[in-house]
């Protein structure tokens, strides 16, 4: 069950006194059902939809042990610090995965140390299915999380048509979409995408809303900024650590 629970401040708190009385007023009666019950308790509409959606999808998480995959060396810093500040870790991979990774990824602008950063290689759909593969495979790792957005594609078919000699065009967002239909068929973390905002415009709303419609057909929720799939994540761990304090979760 998720609680909404809203009107934290001192002119909300007269509202809900004038609509709903004292009870509904009350943070800490919430805090403590929420604890008592393994309820989540969460305090806006985005973060009831996230987490609602964040359910629905996926499977607990069975540590807080993280696989992050980005594209920069800079965002990829960034993602983890944001991701630390809610009780997740970024563990080592084994030296397995790092092998497996070193088959496919140069050692020049990439990083094959959680996080990873795929640098230039990351337009291609290919290397980013294999590299959630790769870390689904990883006993180290419990969940995934890669930041991904349509808008990133746009400008390097034509390259990708030069370098691979390919006379038809190729959308590379269709093809991305279509490796993560095969992503769902061999891996079973539970697997999360952040799509970041580049550019803002009808066009560019428009492709993002029909990209992260792709992913949820596919049973991958996308979540707009790093904070929101964080709070999903530690709630979802929340959830998992109160079933197993109460032998209620599978081992």
């Amino acid at each position: 069950m998720i609680l909404w629970k809203v009107g934290y401040g001192e002119a909300t708190q007269k509202a809900i006194m004038s609509h709903t009385g004292g009870l509904a007023g009350n943070s800490k009666i919430f805090e403590a059902v929420a604890k008592q019950t393994g309820c989540s308790l969460v305090s806006s509409s985005k973060e009831l939809a996230a987490l609602a959606s964040g359910f629905k999808l996926l499977n607990l998480p069975k540590t807080r042990d993280l696989g992050v995959i980005g594209i920069g060396g800079g965002s990829c810093i960034e993602l983890v610090d944001i991701l630390e500040k809610f009780k997740l870790r970024i563990p080592q991979l084994t030296q397995k995965t790092t092998a497996k990774l070193e088959r496919f990824l140069p050692d020049v602008n990439t990083n094959l140390t959680n996080p990873i950063d795929l640098g230039a290689m990351g337009i291609m759909p290919n290397i980013y299915f294999r590299t959630i593969v790769s870390l689904d495979k990883d006993p180290n790792i419990s969940a995934i999380i890669f930041v991904k957005d349509p808008e990133r594609f746009g400008g390097f078919e034509e390259q990708v048509m030069e370098e691979h000699g390919k006379l038809d065009k190729i959308d590379l967002n269709k093809v991305f979409l279509k490796y993560m239909r095969n992503v769902r068929k061999v891996c079973y973390k539970t697997i999360i995408c952040v799509m970041l905002k580049i550019n803002e415009g009808f066009n560019e709303y428009k492709s993002r809303y029909k990209f992260k419609l792709s992913f949820l057909n596919r049973t991958i929720p996308v979540y707009e900024s790093i904070e929101l799939a964080g709070k999903v994540l530690n709630y979802l761990n929340t959830y998992r650590e109160f079933l197993q304090n109460h032998n209620r979760f599978p081992k």
